[in-house]
């Protein structure tokens, strides 16, 4: 073999052996291109994940938030309008009342109510009954049905009825309470009945 042939073959190796040495780094750094690649996407899903999880629990937690908020407001406009119909029986049994205090049955429903305030605080030294300035005329015809229990007129009730007073015993036959009663118990009603709806 000639020099130059030797020089060619030494060339055509180191070559040769240059091409297997690229050949093995060209594939060395497409596995490690493609190991970093997939690598890079599972970090890429696992915080697409985080972030979505962040959001859904943020979506969640708005939502939560305006679900309170609209609880809230729906308990407050069913309350008020609890409140205006509670005022609207209230109101319509005050005018009622008021047609009741002009007829003869009032005077009869005041003369009975003295019996019975009487009989609950009977026996009693500082026993009185009180009615409003309103009623003052009817308080004569009290005094003698409960039995010469005293009968006293007071501007502090108003309303109509009758209350009794002794020591630790009262006997409230007022209007105003029996309405003050009312409302509340038609405010419970009405808010049992709301309840049921939900």
């Amino acid at each position: 073999m000639t020099e130059k042939k030797r020089t060619e073959a030494f060339l055509a190796s180191v070559s040769h052996d240059g091409d297997v040495t690229a050949e093995k780094i060209r594939e060395e750094a497409d596995r490690e291109r493609e190991s970093a690649l997939l690598s890079l996407a599972a970090e890429v899903a696992k915080e697409a994940e985080r972030a979505e999880k962040r959001a859904a629990e943020r979506a969640e937690k708005s939502a939560a938030a305006r679900l309170a908020a609209a609880d809230a407001e729906i308990r407050a406009t069913v309350s008020a309008r609890r409140e205006r119909e509670a005022d609207l029986v209230i109101a319509r049994a005050r005018e009622m009342i008021a047609e009741f205090r002009k007829t003869d049955a009032y005077r009869e429903y005041m003369i009975d109510a003295a019996r019975r305030i009487a009989e609950a605080i009977s026996g009693e030294e500082d026993a009185a009954i009180t009615v409003g300035a309103d009623d003052a005329s009817l308080a004569e015809a009290m005094a003698e049905a409960s039995g010469g229990v005293p009968v006293t007129v007071s501007d502090a009730l108003t309303g109509g009825g009758a209350v009794g007073d002794s020591r630790g015993v009262r006997c409230d036959l007022s209007f105003e309470t029996a309405l003050l009663e009312q409302r509340e118990e038609t405010v419970r009603i009405l808010a049992e009945e709301e309840a049921e709806k939900i």
